[in-house]
């Protein structure tokens, strides 16, 4: 048994978003820079986990960040949060092209 969690999404902008039978599901013609996801690795002190079926995976001190990414690039990261504050994700997001999700 997995401990709680608060989830957090980072979409692009205007990312339509439905509640699925599987879970949140997202939707956008716009991808996330990858420079974001470089940035959020460095600030949060993240290590690279494994990377498999288009999704690499990160692991830090309280937070798991999986980024979902296609061949057109990266279409969500989801942020899995155990012990740290959301306010310090969305501080290091600091971009105006990402929506901060908390479902």
């Amino acid at each position: 048994m997995t401990s709680p969690y608060e989830a957090v999404f980072l979409l692009p902008i205007g990312a339509q978003k439905r509640l699925g039978d599987c879970g949140w599901e997202f939707s956008s013609s716009k991808r996330l820079p990858r420079a974001l996801l470089l940035s959020l690795a460095s600030t949060l002190r993240l290590e690279e986990g494994n990377s498999y079926l288009g999704m690499e995976v990160y692991h830090g001190e309280g937070l798991k960040l999986t980024a979902i990414a296609d061949r057109r690039g990266i279409e969500h990261i989801f942020i899995q949060i155990w012990s740290r504050p959301k306010q310090e994700i969305e501080k290091a997001v600091a971009c105006d092209e990402v929506e901060v999700f908390t479902p």
